[in-house]
């Protein structure tokens, strides 16, 4: 949603679903490359982004799925029940490690 530069991804009220307003999409698939759940797009025919915008809450894959295997859970901010995640750094190991791992694709002359 922050990643796109003409602020055309906006946030649904109703389903707090993260939409796509066509209105203001300038096709530059910025959106595409910055979603980590790959959850857009990109529509060849329109030129324009596009993602799942839940359907105003009523979603009908939900509703025509033969399987029975999807359904429509409303989104909760569950922000403040998880923990805040630990990230721990990276380790390499020594340098002469690091540099005997390089040589195989970068081959010294």
């Amino acid at each position: 949603m922050t990643a796109c530069p003409a602020s055309a991804i906006e946030l649904d009220s109703k389903t707090n679903a993260r939409v796509i307003n066509t209105q203001k999409c300038t096709g530059c698939q910025t959106c595409l490359k910055a979603c980590p759940w790959a959850m857009t797009s990109f529509d060849a025919e329109t030129k324009k982004a596009t993602k799942c915008n839940l359907c105003g809450g009523d979603p009908q894959c939900v509703k025509i799925c033969p399987a029975g295997a999807l359904s429509y859970v409303p989104w909760r901010d569950r922000t403040k029940d998880t923990p805040i995640r630990q990230v721990v750094a990276a380790y390499v190991g020594t340098p002469a490690g690091v540099a005997a791992t390089c040589v195989a694709c970068h081959p010294t002359k």
